[in-house]
């Protein structure tokens, strides 16, 4: 079901509980660790294509990238596959942000394309939510009921440029916060909700429309996962909750 966000516009929101953030994942995709391949290389898992880049001045910082490229209507995801947390430090840190810096290139494709997050649960096999950039300059943001709510074409983004995309789920209160470029997207009361105790991955998926494949991608830059205690809490984060999950995409 897609639904019309109540406003394209945004507010600027702050997260609580940043000071105690745990850096699960945090990267900018740069050599020596990352070159040409990313499928294997630090625990990442590619599926239907992904590589990284180095185009002089193409990436956002540094000099690589993660690239979707020759995109198809299959889709195509990349994740880092070793960031998983079960419930028991879920209770104590019920917070998980993932955030990553995204661009759109077309080529000559005269088709829609979409890039953003998918934020997955332990198995592979459920969407809590997902954020994504059109490159009409339209955001589509989906919660784990499956609703998506969208902007107007061109109404918030360039998306040709980067812009950031970052969902925060909270365990506590089953529900989901969608940002573009550090402000939060205002949408009806109720979106954003999702069930579950877990966490797997935040995926980058990639994908187009009908039209021309034209040389389109979707490049990825500075990418980060935390987890949050709740506000007020001082658990401490153990190595515990770390899980290996897999595996994947229907």
């Amino acid at each position: 079901m897609m639904k019309t966000l109540v406003s394209a516009a945004a507010v600027v929101a702050t997260s609580a509980g940043v000071a105690n953030a745990a850096i699960l994942y945090q990267t900018s995709f740069e050599a020596p660790t990352f070159n040409a391949t990313l499928n294997g290389v630090d625990g990442w898992i590619t599926q239907g294509g992904g590589t990284v880049g180095s185009t002089a001045g193409a990436a956002r910082t540094g000099t690589r990238y993660v690239q979707s490229a020759n995109l198809n209507t299959s889709g195509q995801w990349q994740w880092q596959g070793a960031i998983s947390q079960n419930a028991a430090s879920i209770a104590a840190a019920p917070i998980i942000k993932a955030s990553v810096w995204l661009a759109h290139v077309a080529g000559t494709s005269t088709a829609l394309r979409r890039g953003g997050l998918q934020m997955y649960d332990s198995t592979g096999g459920t969407i809590f939510a997902a954020l994504y950039i059109q490159s009409d300059g339209s955001i589509t943001a989906t919660d784990g009921t499956g609703t998506a709510y969208s902007t107007q074409p061109g109404a918030v983004v360039n998306p040709s440029a980067y812009n950031q995309v970052e969902i925060e789920l909270n365990y506590t209160t089953q529900l989901a916060t969608f940002r573009v470029n550090g402000a939060t997207l205002s949408l009806p009361s109720g979106a954003g909700t999702f069930v579950g105790t877990d966490f797997g991955d935040a995926d980058f998926f990639s994908i187009r429309g009908s039209g021309t494949t034209g040389g389109s991608s979707v490049r990825y830059d500075d990418y980060v996962v935390e987890q949050i205690p709740a506000p007020g809490a001082f658990a401490l984060l153990g190595l515990g909750g770390l899980i290996a999950g897999r595996r994947r995409r229907a």
